[in-house]
């Protein structure tokens, strides 16, 4: 997102992992909405509190985006990690 159009965005959600801010930034652009996340260059320096990232999207995506952050949720619980081959571990 560009500067002028920062004047325009919402937050989705704000969260304390750089990992899943990304994941929610690309479900979001894999479904067409623009969006953006901001904080990720102080979540190593924490004082008292874990910094907070958060997602931005345009306010007239908001209501899709929570949607689409809602489906991706349902999805994630619906895993069953019992069923999931992950592969043998490799030794240290």
């Amino acid at each position: 997102m560009s500067t002028r159009d920062a004047l325009d965005t919402k937050v989705l959600i704000s969260i304390p992992n750089p990992a899943e801010a990304a994941a929610i930034v690309q479900a979001l652009t894999d479904a067409g909405i623009q969006s953006t996340s901001d904080g990720n260059g102080i979540v190593g320096f924490q004082v008292e509190a874990p910094a907070m990232i958060r997602v931005l999207v345009h306010e007239e995506d908001y209501v899709r985006a929570r949607q689409i952050l809602e489906e991706s949720r349902d999805d994630a619980e619906a895993i069953n990690w019992d069923q999931v081959d992950i592969g043998v571990p490799e030794e240290e």
